[in-house]
């Protein structure tokens, strides 16, 4: 599953979800056979039989494509995001005084990031690549083992949980 914009809503997952159930039961065995081989995500010991693949094993593989470890803890991640906005957060004007670099596709950014580097962040439905000095601006450092675990990529991050140590931070260091 592809990452369109960030943060997502749990209706944002179960869509995937709910469609995956439809190919699995579905007619076009093209899509019965990729269906199959996503629940291969579930560890052996959970993989049900094809005829009783229920709701909650769709959404257990959407949220292991989306880098969770279940479905739980996709939930509770998109939870704890909703405390503090963060797709509104980065591009507040406290945050002025630095150039950033501004992109309507998550591709677009990532590209840029890869090839100049510095920190991808999000704003509404866009997304903006600044140098990894505005880290320093949320009162974090730059080269914290949790920004470099994420890949400075605040939206596709390497690393689940230093991604949620980081949120977790940034919502102690600037609550209002």
């Amino acid at each position: 599953m592809t990452t369109q914009s960030h943060p997502q809503s749990i209706d944002y997952y179960k869509k995937p979800a709910s469609l995956l159930l439809k190919d699995l039961n579905g007619p076009d065995t093209t899509r019965v056979a990729s269906a199959m081989a996503r629940l291969q995500l579930l560890q052996r010991s959970n993989l049900p039989d094809p005829a009783k693949v229920q709701r909650k094993h769709a959404l257990t593989v959407v949220a292991l494509e989306a880098g969770y470890d279940s479905w739980l803890d996709l939930k509770q991640q998109l939870q704890q995001e909703k405390r503090l906005d963060f797709s509104e957060f980065f591009a507040s004007l406290r945050f002025g005084g630095f150039i950033h670099h501004w992109f309507l596709s998550y591709e677009e950014a990532r590209s840029f990031q890869s090839q100049h580097g510095g920190v991808l962040l999000p704003f509404r439905k866009q997304y903006f690549v600044s140098t990894v000095d505005f880290i320093s601006a949320l009162a974090m450092e730059p080269t914290d083992k949790d920004w470099r675990a994420i890949g400075y990529d605040w939206l596709k991050p390497k690393s689940n949980t230093a991604m949620q140590r980081l949120q977790q931070r940034l919502a102690e260091l600037h609550q209002s």
